[in-house]
C-alpha cells in the first residue's frame, strides 16, 4: 500500500545516512555541505548520453555520472513542471502535497503546511536561493517558500538579456510572448552563479533550466549549427530539441565550474534530475503531461561530497522523484525528523565505519517501492485539446517491479497495462491478457486515495488574464 512512511523507520534511514556524512556538527557549522538541485525541464533519460543516447547531447552530464550514483529506474510523479517539482520539493504525492493541476477546478498550489526543502534547509541553517526559468516553476504554484532568494525568469528586466539579439519569430519559434514567460539558461545560471559567489556559507540552492520545453529563446547560432538545425527557424521543433539539451548541459557545466573555482565542488551534494519528459511523436503526442516512458521516466544522477563511497555506480532499483527530499536532507545532514512518503534512495552505502570498523548497511537498500503519477486531464483548464481522445481522462499511474498500470478513472475500458521489462515502449496492452496483476495493481491504487478528487467549488478555478496569457504562450494552452 502506499502510504505514508513510518516516521520511525524514516528517521533510522537518516540517521544511518546522517553517519555517513559527518552530520555531528551544529547549527553553524561551515563545513556543512552545500546542496546543488538542478532540475532539467522537459527532458527525457533517453536523450542523455549517460543514459544510452549516441546524440553528442551532453558531455557535462555524462562526465557527472563517472562521480554520481546514477539511477536507470526513476519515474516523476507528473507529467507537469509545477507538479511534479511540488513532489521533488515535499517528499510527497500530488494527492498528498494539494498541487495536481496547472489550473483548474481542482487545487494547484502547493500546501502551505507541507515543509519544503526550502523551508527545512533555511530553519536548518543553510543559504537558500532559487533561480528558476519560467513560469511554470514560479511562485504561483507555491515553489517559493523556505527560499530567501527566489530568482524568477518572468520577471519584465529579465528579458533585456535577449532584446539586442531576439530570436526568429517564423517558422520553428514561437512568438515575442513566450519571451515574457521564460528565459534562457544561460540567464537563469548567470544569477546562480552570481548568488552563489556572495557568500562562503553551506547553501541550498535550486536551479531550474526550462531551455528543452519549447524552441522559443533559440540557443546560440555555435549550438545550433553543431546539430545541423537552421537558425532561421525553417527546422521542426523536434529538430530544437537536441541543441536545446546540449545548451542546457554547458550551462550545468558553468555551475558545476563556478563551485571548482571556488574549492566548494567537493564538498558540495549536486543532484541532477527532470521533471518529466517530452513525447516527441511517441504515442501520438509530441508534448508531455501523458504517462507513458517517454514523459515519466527521468534521469537522476547524485553526485555526493569527497570521499563518499561508492564514488559511482548505476542503481538499476525503482525510484521516484518524492525520494530526493529525505535524500537530500540525509545527505546534507539537515534535521531527519521530517515525515515524508519519500525514503532515501538505494545505493547511497555508508561509508563511515560502524562498530568494530564494519561499515554500516544501507537500509534504503531493502525497500520495496512503488511509483506513482497522474494526470487530471478533464480538470485541468489548460489540457490540450489535441490530446489523443482516448487519453482525455483522470489518469493514474502506478509501476510495481516490472509491471505499468495507467488506469482510465472515466472510462475503465480504455486502461492500460504494460510489462515493462518485455515491452519498454508500452505498444502491447495486457490489461485484458492479465486479470490478476491489474486487479492488484488497482486495489493498491485505490488504497491510496488517490482516485478521490476535491473539486473546487464554482469559480474558484478561474484564472487571472496575465497567467493565461503566460500559459497559452508557453503551449499549455491552444489547438
Amino acid at each position: 500500500m502506499l502510504k505514508r512512511t513510518n516516521l520511525l523507520m524514516t528517521s533510522v534511514i537518516f540517521a544511518a545516512l546522517l553517519l555517513a556524512c559527518g552530520a555531528e556538527r551544529t547549527a553553524l557549522d561551515p563545513d556543512r555541505p552545500g546542496v546543488l538541485l538542478i532540475t532539467m525541464d522537459t527532458t527525457r533519460a533517453d536523450r542523455i548520453g549517460c543514459y544510452g543516447y549516441s546524440g553528442g547531447t551532453t558531455p557535462v552530464l555524462d562526465r557527472l555520472a563517472l562521480e554520481s550514483i546514477r539511477y536507470s529506474r526513476a519515474f516523476s510523479t507528473s507529467g507537469i513542471t509545477p507538479v511534479a517539482h511540488a513532489s521533488i520539493l515535499t517528499g510527497l504525492f500530488p494527492y498528498q502535497h494539494g498541487a495536481r493541476v496547472m489550473f483548474g477546478s481542482v487545487e494547484h498550489r502547493l500546501g502551505e503546511e507541507h515543509p519544503t526543502l526550502g523551508t527545512v534547509l533555511r530553519d536548518g541553517g543553510w543559504r537558500t536561493g532559487a533561480f528558476v526559468s519560467a513560469y511554470p516553476a514560479s511562485e504561483e504554484f507555491g515553489l517559493a517558500r523556505g527560499f530567501e532568494t527566489f530568482d524568477s525568469g518572468v520577471r519584465d528586466e529579465l528579458r533585456d538579456d535577449f532584446r539586442e539579439s531576439p530570436p526568429p519569430r517564423e517558422g520553428l519559434w514561437l512568438d515575442q510572448a513566450s519571451v515574457d514567460a521564460q528565459r534562457r539558461g544561460d540567464a537563469t545560471v548567470d544569477r546562480a552563479i552570481d548568488w552563489l559567489g556572495e557568500s562562503d556559507a553551506p547553501f541550498f540552492a535550486w536551479v531550474h533550466l526550462f531551455d528543452p520545453h519549447d524552441p522559443t529563446l533559440v540557443p546560440p547560432a555555435s549550438v545550433l549549427d553543431r546539430f545541423g538545425v537552421p537558425a532561421d527557424g525553417s527546422g521542426t521543433r523536434d529538430q530544437a530539441y537536441d541543441p536545446e539539451i546540449y545548451f542546457m548541459d554547458q550551462q550545468i557545466g558553468r555551475l558545476l565550474d563556478a563551485l571548482r573555482e571556488s574549492g566548494r565542488y567537493e564538498n558540495t551534494v549536486v543532484v541532477v534530475v527532470s521533471d518529466h519528459g517530452q513525447g516527441l511523436g511517441d504515442h501520438g503526442w509530441f508534448q508531455h503531461r501523458l504517462l507513458y516512458q517517454e514523459q515519466i521516466h527521468i534521469p537522476l544522477l547524485i553526485k555526493r561530497v569527497h570521499g563518499a563511497s561508492p564514488k559511482a555506480a548505476v542503481e538499476n532499483a525503482l525510484v521516484r522523484n518524492i525520494d530526493l527530499f529525505p535524500t537530500i536532507l540525509a545527505l546534507a545532514g539537515a534535521d531527519p525528523s521530517i515525515e515524508t512518503e519519500g525514503r532515501v534512495l538505494p545505493g547511497l552505502a555508508v561509508s563511515a565505519p560502524g562498530p568494530g570498523g564494519a561499515g554500516v548497511p544501507d537500509p534504503a537498500n531493502a525497500d520495496t517501492r512503488v511509483a506513482y503519477a497522474e494526470a487530471l486531464i478533464p480538470l485541468d483548464t489548460y489540457s490540450s485539446p489535441r490530446l489523443p481522445k482516448k487519453q482525455w481522462d483522470n489518469l493514474h499511474m502506478i509501476v510495481e517491479g516490472p509491471w505499468k498500470l495507467i488506469y482510465h478513472a472515466v472510462t475503465p475500458a480504455n486502461s492500460e497495462l504494460y510489462h515493462l521489462g518485455n515491452d519498454p515502449r508500452e505498444a502491447r496492452n495486457e490489461w485484458e491478457r492479465e486479470p490478476e496483476v491489474r486487479e492488484r495493481l488497482l486495489e493498491r491504487l485505490r488504497a491510496t486515495g488517490a482516485l478521490q478528487v476535491a473539486v473546487k467549488a464554482g469559480g474558484e478555478g478561474a484564472v487571472d488574464p496575465e497567467a493565461e496569457r503566460k500559459l497559452r504562450s508557453l503551449g499549455y494552452i491552444g489547438g
